[in-house]
């Protein structure tokens, strides 16, 4: 580490680097595929997309826009089926 904190290059890419056999076995884990955003999901990120653009690009960061729009779909559905059932 340099005195004011900072990394060396070769410090961050020693940090970064991985074996064969780590590479291998990130690989080799079973990986769940991501849950259908659904048609109300999808309609909810073009809105946020189009009407509040801060809000969308702030759930990109935070890497949640996808998990938020499965809930919102979810939710819609579960709106949907007690409006028809009940």
């Amino acid at each position: 580490m340099l005195e004011d904190g900072q990394y060396t290059s070769e410090e961050v890419m020693d940090a970064l680097s991985l074996t064969v056999e780590e590479i291998e076995e990130m690989e080799s884990l079973p990986k769940e595929p991501l849950p259908p955003m659904g048609k109300y999901g999808n309609k909810f990120w073009d809105y946020l997309k189009e009407n509040y653009p801060t809000r969308f690009a702030y759930h990109m960061m935070e890497m949640d826009m996808r998990d938020l729009c499965v809930q919102v779909n979810k939710e819609a559905r579960e709106r949907i089926a007690m409006m028809i059932w009940n």
